[in-house]
């Protein structure tokens, strides 16, 4: 997923379009398995739109906060929709929390949600493909299996060269992150809250995807900004995960 979403017309190349595209399965998806009831499936659309505008409001926040220089230059830009962008981390963190605050509304099932996360996700990325955006790395014919690998997609300066399928790659990737909550989760008592595990998942292969990853971004030592903010996600997840293990019954003394 790209850390930049500009808003713009709903064409073929927009992510707007693919965006929306990938989503409205998702949804009806989400609205279907709330019941018969029309009570029930509209409470569940107001929880949608919960956990949207709690995604999209952190993920906006998130962005203009690792972007703090520019918009401290350019402060009329943090309100101004073609310059808009999102930062995926953040926009999962409120995702999360908008999961949490919708407890009194008719909640989705996390599941879906997770669903629904991963197809956000794919249209972003398959959107950044038009829009020049989270590509990778050039690669060159000596590179072996990764020549194999190669597209001939733009970077930032519009010029198209061999380079790892980024992209795609994180396409695949979203796509093991809700398989494998999917195949955990139904018929197991125990098994991880799929939210937390598909979180999980997406932090650590986002970590390793962004290894290939040349499009700009802010550096930490030895990694990208975005790397480090997956360990954060992770740890978020993990110390999130632990939190609803069962805890051992106390034995009574004497």
């Amino acid at each position: 997923m790209s850390t930049q979403v500009i808003i713009g017309p709903l064409s073929l190349s927009s992510y707007t379009f693919w965006i929306g595209l990938c989503a409205l399965p998702g949804i009806a998806w989400c609205v279907w398995r709330a019941g018969a009831s029309w009570r029930d499936r509209l409470r569940v659309v107001d929880a949608l739109l919960l956990i949207g505008a709690c995604a999209l409001a952190a993920g906006r926040a998130g962005y203009i906060a690792l972007n703090a220089a520019y918009f401290a230059e350019r402060p009329a830009e943090i309100t101004l929709a073609p310059a808009a962008g999102i930062s995926e981390h953040a926009a999962i963190v409120g995702m999360l929390i908008g999961w949490r605050l919708s407890r009194r509304l008719k909640r989705p099932h996390p599941l879906s949600v997770a669903a629904l996360a991963s197809l956000v996700g794919i249209g972003a990325s398959i959107g950044c493909i038009s829009n020049a955006c989270a590509y990778g790395h050039e690669v060159f014919w000596t590179d072996g299996i990764l020549w194999h690998l190669r597209v001939d997609w733009p970077d930032a300066y519009w010029i198209s060269n061999p380079r790892l399928p980024a992209q795609l790659l994180m396409v695949a990737w979203l796509i093991v992150c809700i398989s494998i909550p999917a195949l955990a989760t139904p018929g197991t008592g125990g098994a991880p809250h799929p939210l937390i595990l598909w979180t999980l998942l997406f932090s650590a292969g986002d970590f390793v995807l962004q290894f290939g990853r040349a499009d700009p971004a802010s550096m930490l030592p030895g990694l990208r900004i975005q790397q480090g903010l997956d360990i954060g996600l992770f740890a978020l997840a993990f110390v999130a995960g632990v939190s609803r293990l069962p805890r051992p019954a106390r034995r009574l003394q004497g």
